[in-house]
């Protein structure tokens, strides 16, 4: 809320909620990090309460997973934390089990474990206290589906992507190495044929009968060498274009370890005060 375009000293409030002021005229706008409210000309007279209130539009809702930059969570759920996670994680307070997907708790005096079980990326852990400062002790998450297919086009890129290292290596040194023999294979071809050429043309223009007998020799021998350069240009070309394949079809079918996301939600949570910590699987 901002009181007569102090913009400064703008207060963060929540619903119902009550702001004293002097009486006489004042401007009071409304806004969230969604919309704006247009600032509004009040008179609040001595000793009157005045209600201000306005309608966001629909788009204004906060998803879960931006619950923890809400400032109003704490009297909202009139507890200490809120987790958010993905279905697949247990999370557990001081071992014990709090739920799977969302969990609100309060925080004891003295010891606080908060523990996050995932059946594809192991356990975590972290003791905090409502004193503890704001720390990231973990940022991974989940891979997009549709990230990984777009990342296709360059081989190993998705792989990696969905953390399959050895997997992504394999399909770009392979890749890489194909298209390059390929490459010095058509070189080599190109040369060997333009030597044909050469021996052809010289072949055509000599009278000599053992010069000519001698040329003919090697472009017979030049010959099936170049009908074997091409099968072999052939085939690393469709060795290469198999390999590419291959590798958008791997981007696009194959999991990774875990799956792939299916919703935004981070494992995360705030504790009253100014500490957030974050586990992202």
């Amino acid at each position: 809320m901002v009181l007569d375009l102090d913009f400064a000293n703008a207060k963060m409030i929540a619903n119902q909620a009550v702001i004293e002021v002097n009486p006489g005229n004042h401007l009071v706008q409304l806004a969230t990090q969604f919309d704006y409210f247009p600032a509004r000309d009040l008179f609040i007279a001595n000793g009157k309460t005045v209600t201000f209130y306005s309608q966001f539009s629909t788009s204004n809702k906060v998803p879960a997973d931006k619950l923890h930059e809400n400032p109003t969570i704490k009297p909202l759920l009139n507890k200490d934390a809120l987790i958010v996670s993905d279905s697949n994680t247990k999370i557990y307070q001081n071992d014990t089990f709090l739920g799977t997907g969302a969990a609100i708790v309060d925080l004891q005096p003295l010891r606080n474990t908060i523990r996050f079980v995932n059946p594809n990326f192991g356990s975590k852990e972290i003791e905090v206290s409502k004193s503890t400062l704001f720390s990231v002790f973990e940022h991974y998450r989940k891979p997009q589906k549709t990230t990984a297919q777009i990342l296709s086009t360059i081989p190993g890129l998705s792989q990696a992507y969905k953390r399959q290292y050895l997997k992504g290596a394999a399909f770009l040194v392979s890749n890489i190495l194909a298209i390059n023999l390929y490459f010095d294979a058509t070189d080599y071809y190109s040369l060997e044929k333009d030597r044909f050429k050469v021996l052809v043309e010289q072949y055509n223009a000599t009278s000599n009968e053992q010069t000519a007998l001698e040329l003919g020799n090697q472009i017979e021998a030049l010959q099936s060498e170049i009908k074997d350069l091409d099968s072999r240009k052939n085939l690393l070309l469709g060795t290469s274009i198999g390999l590419y394949a291959l590798n958008i079809f791997d981007a696009f079918w194959s999991k990774p370890k875990g799956g792939y996301r299916t919703n935004n939600f981070n494992i995360e949570f705030e504790v009253e005060g100014d500490a957030t910590v974050r586990f992202n699987f």
